[in-house]
């Protein structure tokens, strides 16, 4: 049976019991191949010796070009990781997006606390020039002020210290008085 002709059977063996090194679980393995597939002797693997020695003279560039071949595959694997770091970073969508948001709220409060700063400041500085300000304006008003008035504000301030509730019952009036005519005017 295959995939292009449901009906026919197969008369080659199955997929587990084929290839050079493939055998049942537990089967001894014949000497003339006890090595793995890296090609480290069975005795070798068992001592923990790694290098390949059979007695000739090759044995020294064997060992230079197994150890180039590992180095190399070390710096595959390194690489491999680097990038398979770098797929899973791009593919971390979310990962991504949440810096961003946190990055984006950190460059905001810092733009807020400049600005409080800056306004701070400039208020400061809008206090302290009304500051110097004011007692030259205050000036300017009394000697603008004609001498009359000046004197009978100065007897109502005298009054109003000597009876405070009938000045309160007279600023309330007034206020009322005020009011009324001001909702008056917004309904019309």
């Amino acid at each position: 049976m295959t995939e292009t002709d449901p009906g026919r059977r197969r008369d080659t063996a199955e997929a587990g019991m084929t290839g050079s090194r493939r055998e049942d679980i537990g089967a001894s393995v014949p000497p003339d191949e006890s090595a793995s597939l890296s090609g480290t002797p069975a005795s070798a693997r068992a001592t923990g010796d790694t290098s390949r020695d059979s007695g000739s003279g090759a044995s020294s560039a064997g060992t230079t070009e197994e150890q180039a071949v590992r180095r190399d595959i070390e710096e595959t694997r390194r690489e491999l990781g680097d990038s398979v770091e770098a797929l899973i970073h791009k593919t971390d969508v979310k990962g991504r997006v949440q810096g961003r948001v946190h990055e984006t709220v950190a460059n905001v409060g810092d733009d807020v606390k400049r600005m409080g700063t800056a306004t701070a400041d400039t208020a400061t500085g809008l206090v302290d020039r009304v500051k110097e300000a004011a007692p030259h304006a205050l000036d300017k008003v009394r000697d603008v002020t004609p001498v009359e008035v000046r004197q009978t504000a100065g007897k109502v301030s005298a009054e109003v210290s000597k009876r405070p509730a009938a000045t309160l019952a007279v600023a309330g009036a007034l206020a009322l008085l005020v009011f009324r005519a001001m909702r008056r005017r917004r309904s019309r």
